[in-house]
């Protein structure tokens, strides 16, 4: 049953715009989806109602629960036509399988498919043997021993609302060039001088930043969502990745038509590359996608998940290790396969837009069959990654998909990692200079 929808309302992204310009910091844009309510241009179809149940609703109702595929006719539920209004289940409507995984790490979710070369990545490294991935190696390892992490490890806090200036513990040290506090490792070979030059600049912004973000808690001064994305952006910026935010403040809203619904919507941040073309086809270069993001003011919530352990495991005990800076008690690792634990997670409404935006800019990935993905809640980043084919992904732009097929596309994201706890970068350091290096890649 289809009920006429209105015609869709101006354009928006799925935020909202906020002025930032009596801030010291350099805000233009804000993208956020607090206070959005649902669009009035939703229509969906529902589960089979009686002639009398449909004369009894009104007109301009909107139906709110989703109904299952027919895989004989092809028929599909339909979505939001703005990316704000989705929710997770608008993407297991377009049978998107939504997997939550804190058990994986980040370096495993982007390590395993690169390039539109399709080449996986231990073929790279037959092909390329060392040359990257020792420099790869180094750049970990004198980042892990700089005094960025030295910084790091001096802040004391819970949340990101129990930081003050006192807690910070001489932060304004790094901020302040007069301190002359260098985030450059002693004894670095003359080969990583350049990347760490660049570390050094972005670190000490970053510091910045930081100390300015805190002083406006003390001082009853809002931190908008642009400060968080101003954040980020900087310290993504330290490892060689570049949104280029400042030469395009407007990110272009991106469209993507699934059956006769038009869906539209913006990221916060895109990182992209450019792939150089033969001259024939008049269009020298083209963008491809790297990572996209989205910045959220919220912070995550806290969902259970089960985790199986096999005692005695050398692969699994690592595996747990790696899970999470809270601690799983040896006697349910000793005496049982899976443990629940609480891990910090997205909301349904931020896996639906997040994935919505995936979906729409997914042809533009640098990557085969996959693109990747980065949600920031405050302080804390989740990587995610849409996997499907080509074929899986115009069948649902044509609306003919089959709920009870096996092989489906998938949305996996990881748990929360906090960028300012030295325990949980650790294990951020290498997939963002993976990144970073990947970015300025020639494709």
């Amino acid at each position: 049953m289809a009920s006429g929808s209105k015609k869709p309302k101006q354009i928006s992204t799925n935020s909202e715009e906020t002025s930032c310009s009596n801030q010291s910091d350099s805000c233009h844009v804000s993208n956020s989806s607090e206070g959005s309510s649902p669009s009035k241009d939703v229509s969906f179809f529902s589960t089979p109602e009686s002639d009398t149940d449909i004369k009894r609703r009104k007109p301009n109702s909107i139906e709110q629960s989703s109904s299952q595929v027919n895989s004989d006719t092809g028929n599909y539920s339909k979505v939001p036509h703005n990316l704000s209004d989705w929710e997770k289940k608008h993407i297991e409507n377009l049978n998107i399988k939504v997997s939550y995984r804190p058990d994986i790490s980040p370096l495993q979710l982007i390590n395993r498919t690169i390039q539109k070369t399709g080449l996986q990545i231990f073929e790279v490294r037959r092909l390329d043997p060392d040359e990257e991935e020792k420099k790869i190696v180094s750049l970990v390892k004198y980042v892990q021993q700089s005094k960025f992490m030295e910084m790091l490890s001096k802040i004391n806090y819970l949340t990101f609302r129990d930081l003050s200036r006192k807690s910070l513990k001489g932060l304004d040290m790094y901020a302040d060039d007069r301190y002359q506090c260098s985030f450059i490792p002693d004894e670095l070979p003359e080969s990583l001088k350049l990347w760490f030059y660049r570390f050094h600049t972005h670190g000490k912004m970053f510091a910045h930043i930081l100390h300015k973000m805190v002083e406006n808690m003390e001082e009853g001064i809002q931190n908008y969502q642009c400060h968080f994305q101003h954040l980020f952006e900087t310290f993504t910026k330290m490892f060689g990745m570049f949104s280029f935010v400042s030469l395009m403040p407007c990110i272009e809203v991106q469209k993507m038509n699934i059956m006769d619904t038009e869906v539209y919507g913006a990221p916060d941040i895109l990182y992209s590359c450019h792939c150089w073309k033969p001259p024939v086809d008049n269009e020298m270069k083209k963008s491809r996608i790297v990572a996209i993001c989205e910045v959220k003011k919220e912070v995550p919530l806290f969902k259970e998940h089960q985790i199986s352990l096999s005692p005695g495991s050398k692969t699994r005990e690592k595996s747990r290790k790696r899970l999470s800076t809270e601690e799983i008690s040896s006697s349910s690792v000793s005496c049982s396969t899976t443990v629940k634990k609480d891990f910090p997670s997205m909301s349904d409404k931020l896996i639906g837009q997040h994935g919505g935006q995936m979906l729409l800019n997914y042809q533009q990935s640098n990557r085969c069959d996959l693109i990747i993905g980065l949600v920031v809640q405050e302080t804390k980043v989740t990587f995610t990654a849409l996997e499907m084919t080509d074929h899986q992904y115009q069948r649902i732009k044509e609306g003919k998909i089959i709920h009870s097929e096996k092989n489906r596309p998938t949305f996996t994201f990881t748990k929360a990692y906090d960028f300012l706890k030295v325990e949980d970068l650790e294990n951020i350091i290498e997939p963002f200079i993976r990144l970073g290096l990947e970015q300025h890649r020639a494709v």
